[in-house]
């Protein structure tokens, strides 16, 4: 054979090895922990996880006892087996919820997904890296923090304040304020009754408050736009800018004045309260009624049009 015939020969066979597929080194065993905790009345519970999703559920009467649910995936059968769900009061009766991997250590690709089912919480912390949150139902002063995940509450009653990266956000019916950070996200909040502030990094916002709630809003976003609902009782003063987009106000029978500048508009509503604040970078800002708010005939001085870029 010569050479040239060898070479080609030889280049064949890195070539068809190097259509070789490698096998990722995945966690492909799964084992399922569970935990019964007596319920103490108005503690908090606290949700510690490195990795995987978290759901926490109302469920259940006062003297129920807490349910704790965990599926494991280890990288093979003895590290499953090793890996341990704790479910445990610390002296002030928090509940604290979290995986103990072995020897300390969880190995790549390894995850846990929590679910916690709880008559009652005074107050709520869920941590988790690399998975989401869900809450329903839920209640008390809570904190979520989330990496490379999404939050989702269907129903709570108290405060939520969080921080989430790489992840969108949705809240609906929250009977409390909202406060909160996303970084490569967008925020969607649906119904809640108290002070929003809420700050986002690469996604849009759109609030829609309940009808009673009179404010105030403060939410910033870049390079995204922001969107707003409100019922008739919104108060204060509302100033809404944004640095590339046009800014439409639409509250017909709430405006009192309104000053225009440029692509900012500042409105004195007819009712005092505290001020709200919308800014957007590269995006609309968007203001108008709930669609379940009374109709009331409109007035050509009260409806604005898009500001000019």
């Amino acid at each position: 054979m010569s050479f040239n015939a060898r070479w080609i020969s030889g280049m064949l066979v890195v070539a068809c090895l190097g259509w070789v597929p490698v096998s990722p080194a995945i966690a492909d065993v799964t084992a399922t922990k569970t935990q019964q905790v007596d319920h103490v009345k108005d503690r908090a519970l606290d949700v510690r996880n490195e990795a995987g999703d978290v759901e926490v559920v109302r469920a259940g009467e006062e003297n129920a006892k807490v349910r704790v649910k965990a599926t494991i995936k280890a990288e093979n059968k003895e590290r499953a087996g090793k890996t341990k769900l704790s479910a445990e009061r610390e002296a002030d009766g928090t509940l604290v919820v979290e995986i103990h991997w072995p020897d300390g250590e969880r190995k790549a690709f390894e995850s846990a997904s929590i679910k916690v089912e709880v008559p009652q919480t005074s107050a709520l912390r869920v941590n988790t890296g690399n998975g989401s949150v869900k809450l329903s139902n839920t209640s008390g002063e809570t904190l979520l923090s989330v990496n490379n995940g999404s939050i989702n509450v269907r129903g709570h009653e108290g405060p939520i304040s969080f921080e989430v990266t790489n992840g969108k956000t949705e809240m609906r019916d929250v009977r409390g304020s909202v406060g909160g950070r996303a970084i490569n996200g967008g925020a969607t909040l649906t119904g809640v009754s108290g002070e929003v502030t809420v700050e986002c990094t690469n996604g849009p916002i759109d609030i829609r408050l309940s009808a009673d709630n009179k404010g105030p809003v403060k939410a910033k976003t870049s390079n995204a736009g922001v969107s707003l609902a409100v019922g008739k009782v919104f108060a204060g003063e509302l100033r809404a800018s944004t640095a590339n987009g046009e800014v439409r106000i639409e509250l017909p029978g709430l405006i009192k004045s309104m000053k225009e500048d440029h692509r900012a508009r500042v409105v004195e509503l007819m009712t005092d309260g505290d001020q709200s604040e919308l800014t957007a970078s590269n995006g609309d800002v968007k203001v108008k009624l709930i669609e379940d708010a009374p109709a009331s005939s409109e007035k050509p001085s009260e409806k604005s049009e898009p500001a000019k870029k």
